[in-house]
């Protein structure tokens, strides 16, 4: 169990939902602001200004801490029961303003590197949707990139465990072959045949040989390594329809 999760791990969906609604020119009006909103906002304004200095503080400083551990294993703890508890109150007081911060972006990387796969993507929709398309410059990548990645890498684990890695993997391979071209997210040719892939290989699991021949041989046209198990797929596909047992 990942615990709560603030908005369901809906975010992408509902991300997806208002870009298509907004390319479609269904977005609502202008909004008249009166005087005293604009004088409360202001004031609103230093206050999460204040906030957000007083975050990139205390995250220098953990930053710091973080880089000490040499374990991997107790970074990982150090993010879980520390980092992430620690934050959880920030991330959500940027969330609720609207307000982009780098924190944000390394609690993504937190989330995935805990195994906390839906209250990632579902930070993961929200940065895209609020501008935060980019990473602290540690990263050196974009918020669709590493989602891509990371998902990729929790989802081959679930898969090779005998787990389904869905809903989650066909969020993400969704984005990556949706037919608009302006929402569909832009990501190296390799890591889209490797997603393509390891929908053939779920496709051959589940008993579906023929769904799983067409999605392999769009993997291999992307450069996947899938002629073993493609040229097993059709003997198997050949020997059925011959009526003889595979």
């Amino acid at each position: 169990m990942e615990g709560r999760v603030r908005r369901g791990g809906l975010e992408m969906s509902l991300m997806l939902a208002r870009q298509r609604a907004a390319k479609a020119g269904n977005g609502e009006g202008e909004t008249v602001v009166s005087p005293s909103v604009i004088a409360s906002g202001k004031a609103g304004l230093l206050a999460a200004n204040q906030t957000a200095a007083l975050v990139s503080a205390s995250l220098a400083e953990d930053l710091e801490a973080l880089h000490s551990i040499a374990s991997f294993e107790r970074k990982a703890v150090f993010k879980r029961d520390t980092l992430l508890p620690k934050y959880a109150e920030y991330i959500n007081r940027f969330r609720d303003s609207g307000q982009t911060h780098d924190l944000l972006g390394y609690a993504l990387v937190w989330l995935f590197d805990c195994g906390f796969i839906e209250r990632a993507l579902d930070l993961a929709g929200w940065c895209m949707e609020h501008g935060q398309r980019g990473f602290p410059t540690v990263f050196k990548s974009s918020v669709p990139l590493l989602v891509a990645l990371r998902t990729l890498e929790w989802a081959k684990a679930e898969h090779d465990a005998g787990r389904s890695p869905e809903p989650f993997f066909g969020q993400v391979f969704d984005r990556l072959f949706d037919p608009d071209p302006e929402l569909v997210w832009d990501v190296p040719d390799q890591l889209a045949a490797n997603y393509l892939k390891l929908r053939g290989l779920a496709l051959a699991k589940s008993g579906d040989v023929s769904g799983a021949v067409a999605v392999l041989r769009q993997a291999q046209e992307k450069g996947a390594k899938v002629k073993t198990v493609l040229d097993d797929l059709l003997k198997k596909s050949s020997l059925t329809r011959s009526g003889r047992a595979p």
